[in-house]
């Protein structure tokens, strides 16, 4: 028992030891961090700064839409019929007057050939006819003449006449006979032709709804067309940016399918008219596509230069800080440089360089790189760079290939 009690109390001396060891050795560690190294000097962060500077702006609106086809068409049947040929697959490019489609029409050509066999009985019986009517006026001069040298009656010119008049309205019946036995054959030929569906534009098969065997019927679509010379973009304006589109105005349209390449696109219809539930009026643009690339359905992002231009003061995108709540820029000010913060009102921008229309001044040294890890009141070294010669009014489309491009 009393061994028992021992090994307990020098249990707890034990731990309490260790206890006030390491509170020594904490305490020390503390009293050491609250000492500056003097060996170690502070890093002073450095940041990039660009002054603040007038600047010619062009505003640049962006706007999105959809890729639709500038002409597309659904190829049917005029006539039933089972589709026996059909030589093109979904994807052949076609023109205009290619046949996409041909259906059985033997009972057609069996009634073309009726037709052409009828018009050849009426063509003959019109010969006869233009026979007998030459023999009639014959006859009739013959009479006339015996008549006149006192050899024939009266009675026999008037006979002949009579025949005359007849051979003539027979001819004239027969003709009728013949027009009409080609009107028949025309139709039947005009019949036979929509057995054989072509075309009606150029471009590319886009869809097969049918396959050889099928019956074809008039309210059944067979193919479907589009061209694709050209695209088109719908896209909506909102009020503010409405009075800055106009027709014909230049646009640079971007796909995520092909990044960095831009497309050239036309404002080519404007809606006389806003929306009055969503306030905005849609657009029409025509998007240019010699090599076929774009397709419909793609995703667009427009980008239209706006017709208003002004010089104000400007600043680099890349100094704009907004947190959700407030748009500011950092600057540096003083000696030694310290960080500023100033909450700004921006304008337009083209997208490399931003109009700010209150809060801050020109020649400012805005920070455009290390603006976000940088604190207000913090001091940093400054390294002041020049702007970009073409950093404000630079094209987007700058270093970018075009679709035009060889």
């Amino acid at each position: 028992m009393f061994r028992n009690i021992l090994k307990f109390v020098l249990g707890l001396v034990a731990i309490g030891a260790c206890w006030g060891a390491w509170y020594v050795v904490y305490r020390d560690s503390v009293v050491r961090s609250a000492v500056p190294d003097a060996s170690r000097p502070l890093e002073t962060l450095a940041v990039e700064v660009m002054r603040a500077r007038e600047e010619p702006l062009e505003e640049r609106i962006t706007l999105v839409g959809s890729l639709n086809p500038i002409a597309e068409t659904e190829v049917r049947a005029r006539v039933s019929g089972y589709l026996i040929e059909q030589p093109h697959e979904v994807g052949t490019r076609v023109s205009a007057g290619d046949v996409l489609i041909r259906l059985d029409a033997r009972d057609q050509q069996e009634m073309v050939s009726r037709f052409e066999a009828s018009l050849k009985v009426a063509q003959a019986q019109l010969r006869s006819q233009q026979a007998e009517q030459d023999q009639a006026e014959k006859n009739v001069e013959r009479q006339r003449r015996l008549a006149d040298e006192g050899a024939g009656t009266l009675q026999q010119l008037e006979a002949a006449q009579a025949a005359l008049t007849i051979a003539l309205a027979q001819v004239e019946l027969q003709s009728a006979r013949v027009s009409e036995a080609m009107a028949n054959l025309e139709q039947a030929r005009i019949a036979l032709k929509d057995f054989e569906l072509t075309s009606p534009i150029s471009g590319f098969v886009s869809a097969r709804y049918v396959q050889a065997g099928d019956l074809a019927k008039p309210d059944v679509p067979l193919l479907r067309v589009i061209s694709l010379a050209t695209v088109q973009t719908n896209a909506h304006v909102v009020e503010k940016d409405y009075r800055k589109i106009q027709l014909g105005q230049q646009a640079d349209v971007t796909i995520d399918a092909y990044p960095g390449t831009i497309f050239k696109g036309i404002v080519k219809q404007i809606a006389p008219a806003l929306d009055p539930n969503t306030r905005t009026a849609e657009i029409r643009l025509d998007v240019e596509n010699p090599k076929y690339l774009l397709k419909p359905g793609m995703y667009a992002r427009v980008s239209l230069r706006s017709q208003l231009s002004h010089s104000s003061l400007a600043v680099p995108l890349s100094s704009v800080l907004d947190d959700g709540e407030r748009t500011s820029v950092m600057t540096v000010e003083g000696t030694p440089p310290v960080v500023r913060r100033h909450p700004i009102t921006l304008g337009v921008t083209d997208g490399h360089a931003v109009e700010v229309l209150e809060g801050l001044w020109a020649n400012a040294k805005v920070i455009t790189l290390g603006n976000r890890i940088a604190r207000e009141g913090q001091e940093v070294k400054v390294i002041e760079v020049d702007w970009p010669e073409q950093l404000a009014s630079i094209d987007e489309s700058e270093g970018i290939p075009s679709t035009s491009d060889p």
